[in-house]
């Protein structure tokens, strides 16, 4: 309150409508989903927004305000100050309050009240419960898109958490950034028909430049790395530790010169090495075997029985086109490899190729199916127990790839408030965790008392477990569409409510 005012009996009426209960709980509202509150449920509740609420906030809130009674009340035609306001307590025919209602009609007499209802429309306008709901996630979170002749861009932010995302895209690059401003961090991506920069908030930059990414063209001003792989690397410039004495530096750049010299001879070596296996295989014996101490040279081998540490493939005119050797494996100290110099295919005719072990890794620049019917996984074959990716997945959605594109009927409207969200827990599951969703038998139940056939619903279907039994199935991106129609629904009837209030 900023002032207290004394009518006493300087009015024409006055009514004493009760008092409310003391306040007893005090409950601050974080989001839609939390809140903090202090108190027991003996008398009322204030109830308030506050965003950055806490429970310290609560209690000391409660502290003050407990035990207090609202005193409801009206009075007309009170000699009031011309400088009272609402919020200012007031003292009316031996009653104290304060002024939530105020009416002049211009006499100078106004009338007052502390009414019983919420603060009056006019005075503390007030929207309704779902759209305070909804103000509350756009004060979170904003969006915005805009686009010029020479760039389109697309950003989210959140003032309250200090984070953004954006997006920027020009006729010579598109630029990502995300930035978090409370915790000083930003990561920029830049990708430009001339190379790939990635920028951090200190400045620092990783560039890949050229048609492809090549490990030999990634420059860096500092590498920080507990662990560095590399088939061949190639350092250039003297190797220095800012922290070692000048005695120790001389021993390292001695013993760098040392092995700059050995890895020149040992080029030679290799070089003359290489022109006696060219002389070598030239050579050729036909219709006869050759063996010495280090080859074996003859048309066809057979044995039961083969060891060796590589195995060099020709094709017919004896040229090399692949080779299968043992190599170092990242899990264990030696691994089979099959490399082909060109594609590499493996084909059963048949039957099925079978990937067996632990771990399968790929390593490609792209994995794909040959075709675009095949599918990841099947039903009564094997379905995969976990799919982790690093962004989401791609589903096709041009429009040049649909026919029959229409709104969604009311029906599936009337579907989708017959199906009930659970949690449960999976029977073949390891981690024990909850997991939520729909049952597929509900969603079947659904569709049928809803006339809708399993055709016009592709987000239902059936197969065949491994052991032969029916199991029913869900796509739940197919859902998104119809809670997108829901809300837009939902937001519609808000504003039309909104409308006849006003």
């Amino acid at each position: 309150m900023s002032d207290k005012f004394f009518v006493g009996l300087d009015l024409t009426g006055a009514e004493d409508n009760g008092r409310q209960r003391p306040i007893s709980r005090v409950t601050l509202l974080l989001d839609d989903e939390n809140s903090v509150t202090a108190g027991d449920d003996t008398g009322a509740e204030l109830l308030a927004d506050c965003p950055h609420a806490t429970q310290e906030m609560a209690n000391a809130i409660l502290d003050q305000v407990r035990g207090y009674q609202y005193q409801m009340f009206s009075a007309d035609d009170a000699a009031l100050d011309p400088a009272a306001e609402l919020g200012d307590g007031v003292t009316a025919d031996g009653m104290y309050s304060i002024i939530s209602r105020l009416s002049d009609d211009g006499s100078g007499y106004s009338g007052i009240a502390a009414p019983g209802e919420s603060e009056l429309e006019d005075e503390y306008p007030a929207s309704g419960p779902m759209t305070q709901a909804f103000t509350r996630k756009i004060a979170q979170t904003n969006s915005r898109i805009t686009k010029t002749a020479e760039q389109i861009r697309l950003e989210v932010s959140n003032e309250i958490r200090g984070l953004s995302s954006s997006i920027e895209i020009q006729l010579d690059g598109i630029t990502q950034r995300v930035e978090d401003n409370e915790a000083g961090l930003s990561q920029t991506l830049r990708v430009a028909a001339d190379g790939v920069t990635i920028t951090n908030a200190q400045g620092s930059t990783l560039t890949i430049d050229g048609g492809q990414i090549d490990a030999s063209k990634i420059n860096t001003e500092q590498l920080d790395a507990s662990r560095i792989h590399a088939e061949d690397l190639n350092l250039t410039g003297a190797i220095t530790f800012g922290d070692l004495d000048y005695n120790t530096q001389n021993s390292i750049t001695s013993a760098q010169d040392a092995a700059g010299a050995a890895l020149t001879a040992a080029g030679s070596a290799a070089n003359t090495a290489q022109n006696a296996a060219n002389a070598v295989s030239g050579w050729t014996y036909p219709g006869s075997t050759y063996i010495d101490g280090s080859m074996l040279m003859t048309g066809t081998v057979k044995a039961s029985s083969l060891q060796g540490g590589n195995v060099m493939l020709l094709n017919g005119y004896g040229d090399p086109v692949g080779i299968m050797h043992l190599t170092p494996a990242q899990t264990a100290d030696s691994a089979i490899e099959l490399y082909s110099y060109s594609a590499l295919r493996l084909t059963a005719y048949s039957g099925i190729v079978y990937l067996g072990g632990s771990d399968v890794a790929v390593g490609c620049a792209n994995f794909y199916p040959r075709g675009n019917a095949a599918n990841l996984g099947a039903s009564g074959l094997g379905m995969w127990s976990a799919v982790y990716s690093y962004t989401g997945e791609i589903v096709t959605s041009d429009r040049n790839a649909k026919h029959d594109i229409e709104p969604l009927p009311d029906k599936y409207m009337a579907m989708l408030n017959m199906i009930q969200p659970v949690r449960f827990k999976m029977d073949n599951g390891t981690s024990g965790r909850y997991h939520m969703g729909f049952v597929a038998q509900d969603v079947e139940e659904a569709m049928g008392r809803c006339g809708i056939d399993p055709l016009e619903f592709a987000g239902w279907c059936k197969g065949i477990d491994a052991e032969g039994n029916e199991q029913q199935m869900l796509r739940y991106t197919e859902f998104i569409p119809l809670y997108a129609a829901k809300l837009r629904r939902l937001e519609e009837q808000v504003l039309a409510l909104e409308r006849r209030i006003s």
